[in-house]
């Protein structure tokens, strides 16, 4: 299965409240924070 590593480099602080929502479900709690995430198989390329 394929993955891709996000990182978050700058804060959600004023940020509008969808973008905040985006953070809170890609699952980063605090700055500088990698998450590596599984990509599903149609989305490869």
């Amino acid at each position: 299965m394929g993955k891709v590593i996000i990182k978050q480099i700058k804060s959600g602080i004023d940020r509008p409240l969808r973008q905040k929502r985006t953070l809170v479900a890609l699952g980063f709690r605090k700055m500088q924070q990698s998450i590596e995430k599984k990509l599903p198989r149609k989305s490869w390329v």
